[in-house]
């Protein structure tokens, strides 16, 4: 097991211990299905392993039929084991007697299980090598470890014994009162002070590994575990391979940590700044049901005001834990006695208009990406903003049109908001793109909202992003879009939403080994599934013409979201494409069911009625959805190709000229769509081809090629995606 696949089981270990039996089986078994390697592991360490506390492995007593020693024990004719603390994911831990320095001491062994497991050894080793370069009463001092041969029994490192709670049981009694909590800040921030001087980073500071010591002058906070520092040297290579999961403790991890980027003071002075936001609050601010919603609820969202929880909390509480959590790096404090300085500074003048806090809450609980850098601002513009975050990450025709209305307020009370205005372009394109408004009148408002915001801010990314994603919509401005798209991923490569639009740009020209590069870009970025980029993978190589890998990422995506009317309707067109078609007409009325308009739902049945040589019923219900033409959105592409299908070229060809009237963006895939497939040899193909700017030079860079400049079109020719 290398080092990283360690650290993510023993943070796999510490979240299930903590939670109801019930639960705590659900979650294994979905590890199991994601990584069954790693869920066989943990079932293993909760079968053999203490399940009453998950903070540290000195968290109780706990009755274990495997232990590393016994009572009674003498190590080295040195160490006399005296009694069973506890154990964690890590190790087990013994209170014992140093007979040289005649002192008692914590022992800290290997679980039996892990005793010649190299990996464990070396973060063993490294918790010493780190914590002894540390001076301070508020670290934990360590003194000696002793590496054995797997027949002699588990290594062990033997450090000072701490008599006491864990911060983490502090906080769950309730809430601190400020006077207590800034205390315990104190004495955290000066252990942290004495590590960064050293330049060391624990990377995984959390309340479960800080213990609280009584003593005749009060109340004694240490850091404990340096299991996961690192030391920062110059010009060396730290950045952290992921692997299956991230390293460290996901609800206290800094975003550029969760990424896996070089680690820095930073993420040490981000994990203060969560501790101190559930000291105050008896809450963290990022929460979720698994360890990788918390990450990507840390990822995408900027963290809720503490006072959204502690009304009464001090001002300079709130400032300066937003401060910690900023998610630039670089808009942290420096180091940890400037955190105790911000909190020491009198408080910022207030609006004075109240904010709409709950707003903001919700937009964080539901992991929304918040673009640009935060700034204080006029507080009902703020509000403002959350709610159109809110209604936009509905995807209904409603959400969008309140979305639309919140953004246009943000930027009404706050002219200058770049951001609000990236938002608000976005806004217009989804409803565009949609037809819940006027496409074209909804894209030209997209462009100019994307513009305003490039023009106030030309280095935010999202911006440019913005107005990519509305170009690329446009049919006579779609060829500007990728100088867009490149100058944001040049800005900010890290905008899952700019790669997922990037993506579908590329497929759409028939760059596929581009897109899918940038579909799973955009997935790493998410740190989560999302049915948008699986839809997305899944509709590409069935554009590039993959059936079997067309197939196995339709039946991933309905693994994990089988109530998505999107990944619904892809499973459909799965089973038409094996001659499945009742089975498929089932789900199409499911999907109907679920909510996808209707209209698109009947031209997916005549297409497939077409597919089972039904021509009747195909035209049938051709007929019907150009009926409903007139009210409601219709991919225009599709139905055409409905007709294609039938051996109607005339008929086809004038639906495109009908969707093109009506600006309907679904045309810029024709270059590439396998519903165009029977009309490639037509004269009037080309035509159409180049009346959408589809230039030869263009399609010279497309894998599907022109076979001559006469008009006449080769078949797609499938050219390798990997």
């Amino acid at each position: 097991m290398d080092p990283d696949r360690w650290a993510s089981l023993k943070a796999h270990f510490e979240k299930a211990a903590d939670l109801p039996p019930e639960e705590r089986a659900e979650y294994v078994r979905r590890l199991e299905e994601s990584d069954p390697e790693m869920g066989a592991w943990l079932q293993d360490m909760l079968q053999h392993g203490s399940t009453e506390s998950a903070d540290t492995e000195t968290a109780g007593p706990a009755d274990h039929p495997v232990r590393a020693f016994r009572v009674g024990e003498v190590l080295d004719d040195r160490f006399e084991i005296e009694e069973f603390l506890g154990e964690g994911g890590a190790g087990q831990v013994f209170r014992a007697y140093d007979r040289h320095r005649q002192i008692q001491i914590a022992l800290k062994a290997l679980r039996p299980a892990l005793a010649g497991d190299s990996s464990a050894v070396a973060t063993l080793r490294n918790e010493l090598n780190t914590a002894t370069r540390v001076s301070s009463p508020h670290v934990c001092r360590l003194y000696d470890i002793k590496v054995s041969p797997l027949r002699e029994g588990p290594s062990f490192i033997t450090m000072e014994l701490l008599s006491g709670e864990l911060l983490s049981a502090r906080i769950r009694k309730g809430a601190l009162a400020e006077i207590e909590a800034r205390a315990t800040v104190e004495q955290i921030a000066e252990g942290l002070e004495a590590a960064h001087a050293c330049d060391v980073v624990h990377r995984d500071l959390k309340p479960g590994n800080v213990f609280l010591v009584p003593s005749k002058s009060g109340v004694r906070a240490v850091i404990t575990d340096f299991g996961l520092a690192q030391t920062i040297e110059p010009d060396a290579d730290l950045t952290v391979t992921m692997g299956h999961d991230v390293v460290g403790t996901p609800a206290y991890m800094a975003p550029e940590q969760i990424e896996g980027t070089a680690p820095t003071k930073a993420v040490d002075i981000h994990a203060l700044g969560v501790i101190m936001f559930e000291m105050v609050t008896g809450r963290r601010p990022f929460e979720g049901g698994t360890a990788l919603a918390v990450a990507a609820a840390r990822l995408h969202s900027e963290a809720p005001s503490p006072r959204q929880y502690q009304p009464a909390l001090d001002e300079r509480w709130e400032r300066t834990i937003l401060a910690c959590l900023e998610r630039d790096p670089a808009r942290r404090p420096a180091s940890a006695s400037q955190v105790l300085a911000l909190l020491d500074q009198p408080a910022a003048k207030k609006w004075p208009r109240r904010t709409a806090v709950a707003a903001l809450g919700t937009a964080v609980a539901l992991g929304a990406y918040v673009i640009g850098k935060p700034e204080r601002r006029n507080p009902e513009a703020e509000a403002a903003f959350q709610q159109g975050l809110l209604f936009s990450q509905r995807r209904t025709a409603e959400g969008m049109k309140n979305a639309i209305q919140e953004f246009r307020r943000a930027t009404e009370l706050d002219p200058r908001w770049a951001t609000a205005w990236a938002n608000l372009a976005d806004a217009y394109g989804a409803a565009s793109n949609a037809e819940v408004m006027d496409p074209a009148a909804g894209l030209a408002l997209a462009q100019a909202a994307a513009r305003r915001a490039v023009s106030l801010d030309d280095g935010l990314a999202r911006a440019h992003g913005s107005l990519a994603w509305a170009l690329s919509l446009d049919l006579d401005g779609w060829p500007k879009a990728e100088a867009e798209f490149r100058r944001a991923l040049q800005l900010d490569g890290k905008d899952p939403d700019v790669r997922r639009w990037f993506a579908v740009y590329l497929r759409k020209l028939g760059r596929f080994r581009q897109a899918e590069q940038e579909v799973r870009a955009g997935m790493q970025l998410t740190h989560t599934a999302d049915p948008r980029f699986l839809s997305e993978l899944a509709f590409l190589f069935f554009t590039a013409r993959q059936p079997e890998r067309f197939k196995a990422q339709v039946e991933e995506a309905h693994r994990l979201f089988p109530d998505d009317a999107l990944v619904e309707s892809l499973v459909a067109k799965s089973l038409e494409l094996e001659g499945r078609f009742s089975e498929a007409l089932e789900v199409l009325n499911f999907v109907e069911r679920l909510g996808m308009n209707p209209a698109l739902v009947l031209v997916l049945k005549a297409g497939l009625a077409a597919s089972r040589s039904d021509r009747w019923e195909a035209r049938r219900l051709a007929g019907e959805v150009e009926r409903m033409w007139l009210s409601k959105p219709v991919d225009g592409l599709v139905l055409a190709g409905v007709y294609a299908r039938l051996g109607d070229g005339d008929q086809a060809f004038r639906t495109l000229e009908q969707a093109y009237r009506r600006r309907d963006d679904t045309l810029l895939s024709l270059a590439t769509s396998p519903w165009m497939d029977p009309l490639r040899t037509d004269r009037r193909f080309h035509q159409w081809l180049l009346r959408l700017h589809f230039t030869d030079q263009i399609m010279q860079r497309m894998e599907f090629r022109l076979s001559s400049l006469s008009g006449s079109l080769s078949q797609p020719s499938r050219t390798g995606v990997s």
